[in-house]
């Protein structure tokens, strides 16, 4: 649900 570097990569809205 976080954007830029404190992505969650478990998160399905998140691109890297």
């Amino acid at each position: 649900a976080t954007d830029g570097e404190g992505y969650k990569p478990c998160d399905p809205q998140v691109i890297r």
